[in-house]
């Protein structure tokens, strides 16, 4: 039972159908029905968050400030969030008695992974320039 807002399933399903033109069919209305694009959706952000966080004020290191360090962390975030839209999408759709294709999978998971992670770890890493008192001196030793 879907129990989301409705704003926020539109909002997520937008994005992962890409305003229409990745619609599949009774794969879409699935993931819509059960609130499944939310659960995805919300991990991405909080990955997401957690990697720039991680990387700009945990790795704080003159050691680490090469573009390609950057490059690293966010390629382990696409990976990450690739994966855990597959498995947990696989998993509910599953519970929910729908037998998915791997395509299906595939590329929902390529949108997440390949879209909307990267998408949302550039916007991330460019609002945490915004310098607040208590972070006056976090993430000075970073590319970007």
């Amino acid at each position: 039972m879907n129990t989301t807002p409705p704003i926020i399933n539109n909002f997520f399903a937008s994005l992962y159908e890409l305003w229409g033109l990745a619609h599949m069919g009774n794969f879409s209305q699935t993931m819509y029905n059960h609130g499944i694009y939310v659960q995805v959706g919300l991990l991405m952000l909080g990955i997401s968050f957690f990697l720039v966080i991680f990387y700009y004020y945990l790795l704080n290191h003159p050691g680490f400030i090469r573009w390609f360090q950057w490059g690293i962390i966010l390629l382990v975030n696409c990976l990450v969030n690739s994966v855990i839209a597959y498995v947990i999408t696989s998993s509910q759709l599953y519970i929910q008695g729908y037998a998915a294709t791997t395509l299906e999978l595939t590329m929902f998971a390529l949108i997440n992974g390949l879209i909307w992670a990267p998408t949302f770890f550039f916007l991330f890493a460019f609002v945490r320039k915004i310098r607040l008192p208590f972070l006056r001196t976090a993430g000075v030793n970073t590319p970007f």
